[in-house]
């Protein structure tokens, strides 16, 4: 035999044998059995044992490295949702795949900086009668005039029309209050006697909100003054304008220049006011 292939054989058999998994491998997996299960689960990863024997654990058959791990529905011990520390994953170089479904979010909690950001929001927009579901140390996906990603848990849509009614003689908006909602789609904000934003706070804010692609300022008392801070939106694709304190003819020109939106001036019909060219 080739001197060299020898060593090669040799080699192989040295490092797996097929009789046990690499050490680091099975402490990292001992590691996250602490953290996914509950005492029902991985009952078989102990210590001194063969990790690649282990449920839910697949090796490759030649260097015994872990390819496959299955921890699927293991966390139903995770009362209140829990965050997960990816880094854990890191010494399975050969992992082909990584199945953790239903574990990190599940539907079951929405994100605590969103949570937080919305009771930030609460005494800003709301008088004594109106959301009061919204309080600590709760799914702040099931609060009134909430909607969630179902599977991300992430803030889509804030229906907090008619909120305001406690703010006599108008108010204005810090609009930079809604930037930690990143997945956030629809806004609505109309009915609330806002009349302009905080000096360099205003809507251009939200600009950074990619997937914004509705937004309802109706029914307020803003003016022109508030027309170029929604020059910078690229997701937009409508906004709702109506009964405000506008002068003169609003154009899509003072809002946006390209993206396809709608701008509707008129409660009566979607026609009135104007389009883009892009929608027209």
């Amino acid at each position: 035999m080739d001197c060299k292939w020898f060593w090669v054989l040799l080699v192989i058999m040295l490092v797996s044998s097929g009789e046990g998994c690499w050490e680091e491998e099975r402490t990292a997996l001992l590691q996250l059995k602490h953290v996914f299960s509950s005492m029902n689960y991985l009952q078989d990863w102990v210590e001194n044992s063969n990790c690649c024997e282990w449920e839910r654990v697949v090796c490759d058959n030649i260097t015994s490295r872990v390819m496959k791990l299955e921890l699927y529905d293991v966390g139903d011990g995770k009362v209140g949702g829990w965050y997960l520390n990816a880094s854990l994953f890191s010494p399975f170089q050969q992992l082909l795949s990584l199945l953790v479904i239903m574990l990190v979010s599940s539907g079951e909690e929405c994100w605590e900086e969103e949570r937080t950001a919305l009771l930030q929001l609460k005494p800003v927009f709301s008088s004594m009668n109106h959301l009061q579901d919204w309080v600590e140390n709760s799914n702040c996906c099931e609060w009134e005039r909430v909607m969630c990603d179902n599977i991300t848990s992430r803030v889509m849509k804030l229906e907090l029309y008619d909120v305001g009614d406690g703010k006599v003689g108008g108010w204005y908006l810090n609009a930079s209050l809604f930037s930690p909602f990143q997945q956030l789609q629809s806004l609505d904000l109309s009915g609330n006697n806002i009349v302009g934003c905080i000096a360099n706070k205003g809507f251009e804010r939200l600009s950074r909100l990619g997937n914004l692609e509705g937004m309802n300022l109706a029914r307020n008392n803003l003016n022109n003054n508030i027309l170029s801070s929604l020059a910078g939106f690229s997701s937009l694709k409508y906004l709702y304008l109506f009964e405000n304190g506008f002068n003169g003819a609003v154009t899509i020109e003072d809002c946006y220049k390209s993206v396809a939106l709608m701008l509707v001036l008129s409660p009566e019909s979607l026609h009135d006011g104007c389009r883009s060219p892009a929608m027209s």
